[in-house]
């Protein structure tokens, strides 16, 4: 019993320590399955992250066994590089080919020196995709029946960071494409007054060379280089806005503005402002000026009061002086004619011995110079009075219908005999020609006018004659002579009153120098024409026109009251006194400046009065009767 005793002792004791063992082993066991359970747990969290971090970039795992020409590509890769999503081992030539042929030499390159140069990265194109990967490697060893080495390494796909880039450059490009055609100058500075930023038109400003511009340049650097181009320099700080103004040396004026940028620069934008400058000099001296000729219209003002009074004056003495001529006249008219009527007459009733012999043959002689000179005043006189009336716009015409030529026939009666007497001979075949109308009176003291010169100074053996010419819008009258004839300088004188030609022959003959004028004013009192042409040694010919029906004059326009025209001009200068002083300058000037090139009136009178020389004969053109047939 106890040896069973001991037994039963033996065996429980054996199955304590067996139990022991087995629940020590188990312990064990559980302990290793716990912890084997936390690192599976943390290898699959750790593998999530992984996948969320490679995928989420749009990333995966590459591996190249070179010893065994195997590629690995993880799902996610295979996925983005257009092959089904999952893990592939393919040949490397065949990884190779998925990607552009002029970067799979690089990639290998990079991967056969891995285990040389270390860690590489670079960027590869996709073949069959738009798309460029970001590869990253590196060599690694892994043990299995030998130790060998593999290029491990990831791939995200940068496609938009590289066109994002593309785009920013493009946008940089253009933005200083933009900044360099600006006419204005454009600069940035950030927050330390560093230069990031300008455009061309910034160094022209200041003179900058090509290159002396750097960037990252500090703001007191440029400044420096930028006074060799500088003036002189005005700031001003409002506040909410701060400018500076820059004249530059070459005569040229700089405002920048400056603006601050979020960052804490600030940008500055320059414009060239010379020409506002010029303005606003050439403003200042127009406001001078303009000042200077408002004081000179003040003083105008004056004077034009001055002159108002004097010109009354000087009216009221034209008409007493008028009127003083115009009672001269017809007294000369009453108080000469009356005595010269009767010295006329009992100088013919002596002259001819009506009432019985003189005696002695020197007083006919005597009696017929006293006769020629009573005529002679007589006519001298008609003449004046004549000149008088037609200055004064009081000759009338009375008009009858008349033919030239028969009016030609009786003048040639009339000084046939002083003709003959001087020797000349008449050249007055005359053809009928039409009927005009005119003042037969007028018209018959012309024609002898012109011929008694004509006869005049014609030396002996010459000729004289008349030609009439008909034409459709009136008659032209030619009266001509191979006298001495008349300087081309002296032809202007000839119509005018009481101007004679001082050449040597033509003293010898007396005359007051009125005929001419007074026959060119009854002419163009009908609305002729008058003409003379002249050449010394060869004769001189006078050419006069008559309409078909004398021209009805004009009326005058009324003479322009020259009181009103002073008040009007002292008005208008009140009114400009009264304007905006920038605004009257230029009626200012036009008041108190002359115009240019204007030409007196003396002068354009005297202009209107010569005579036209050298002048053909008027061919016959059909025009109306009003117009010019000379």
């Amino acid at each position: 019993s106890n040896v069973v005793k001991s037994n039963l002792f033996l065996f429980a004791l054996l199955f304590l320590g067996t139990s022991a063992l087995i629940w020590v082993l188990l312990r064990t066991l559980q302990k290793q399955l716990q912890l084997v359970k936390g690192v599976h747990r943390k290898t699959e969290v750790s593998q999530q992250r992984y996948s969320a971090a490679i995928e989420g970039n749009r990333g995966g795992v590459w591996e190249i066994d070179l010893a065994e020409n195997t590629a690995f590509l993880s799902a996610s890769l295979s996925g983005i590089l257009g092959l089904p999503r999952k893990e592939h081992h393919i040949g490397v030539s065949d990884f190779m080919n998925l990607f552009y042929p002029q970067d799979r030499e690089q990639f290998l390159a990079f991967a056969r020196r891995a285990h040389m140069h270390g860690d590489f990265e670079f960027d590869i194109r996709v073949a069959r995709f738009p798309l460029i990967l970001h590869c990253s490697g590196r060599s690694s060893q892994r043990s299995g029946s030998e130790m060998r080495r593999i290029i491990v390494g990831v791939a995200f796909d940068i496609t938009e960071q590289r066109r994002a880039q593309i785009r920013l450059k493009t946008t940089e490009a253009r933005l200083q494409d933009a900044l360099s055609s600006m006419t204005d100058s454009f600069v940035v500075w950030d927050a330390r007054q560093r230069l990031i930023l300008w455009n061309r038109r910034f160094e022209d400003f200041f003179s900058f060379k090509p290159g002396q511009l750097r960037l990252g340049m500090d703001h007191a650097s440029v400044d420096y280089l930028a006074q060799t181009a500088i003036k002189s320099r005005s700031d001003n700080d409002s506040g909410e806005e701060f400018w500076s103004e820059y004249e530059l040396h070459d005569g040229r004026f700089i405002r920048y503005i400056e603006t601050q940028t979020a960052e804490g620069g600030h940008v500055s934008i320059g414009t060239d402002i010379t020409e506002i400058r010029r303005q606003e000099l050439a403003l200042k001296a127009n406001q001078q000026a303009l000042q200077n000729t408002i004081n000179v219209l003040h003083k105008s003002q004056n004077s034009i009061v001055e002159l108002a009074e004097r010109y009354e004056q000087e009216k009221v003495r034209a008409e007493e002086a008028s009127q003083s001529k115009s009672d001269f006249l017809a007294t000369m008219s009453h108080e000469l004619r009356t005595p010269l009527n009767a010295i006329n007459g009992f100088s013919d009733i002596m002259l001819k011995e009506m009432f019985g012999p003189l005696g002695d043959p020197r007083y006919k002689e005597y009696v017929g110079d006293i006769l020629f000179s009573g005529q002679h005043l007589l006519a001298l006189i008609n003449d004046i009075l004549d000149m008088s009336k037609i200055e004064a716009g009081k000759m009338t015409l009375n008009v009858e219908v008349m033919y030239l030529h028969e009016m030609v026939a009786s003048v040639v009666r009339i000084v046939r005999g002083r003709a003959n007497e001087a020797e000349l001979e008449l050249d007055v075949d005359i053809q009928p020609v039409r009927e005009i109308e005119a003042d037969p009176r007028y018209v018959k003291q012309v024609l002898l006018n012109l011929m008694t010169n004509a006869i005049k100074f014609t030396p002996a053996g010459g000729r004289v004659g008349v030609e009439l010419v008909e034409k459709r819008s009136g008659i032209i009258v030619k009266v001509f002579d191979t006298g001495i004839g008349i300087s081309e300088e002296n032809i202007e004188k000839l119509a005018k009153p009481f101007e004679q030609v001082n050449e040597d022959a033509s003293k010898q003959s007396e005359g007051t120098g009125l005929g001419l004028a007074l026959s060119k004013s009854l002419i163009e009192l009908h609305g002729g024409k008058f003409k003379i042409e002249s050449k010394v040694g060869r004769g001189t010919t006078v050419m006069f026109s008559l309409p078909n029906t004398p021209i009805v004059q004009q009326e005058q326009e009324d003479v322009i009251d020259v009181h009103q025209e002073i008040s009007k001009i002292q008005s208008d200068i009140a009114a400009v006194l009264n304007q905006n002083p920038v605004g009257a300058t230029e009626d200012a000037y036009a008041l108190v400046k002359p115009v240019e090139g204007q030409i007196p009136p003396e002068q354009n009178e005297s202009a209107a009065s010569e005579p036209e020389h050298n002048t053909a004969e008027p061919p016959d053109t059909g025009q109306d009767p009003k117009q010019s047939v000379a």
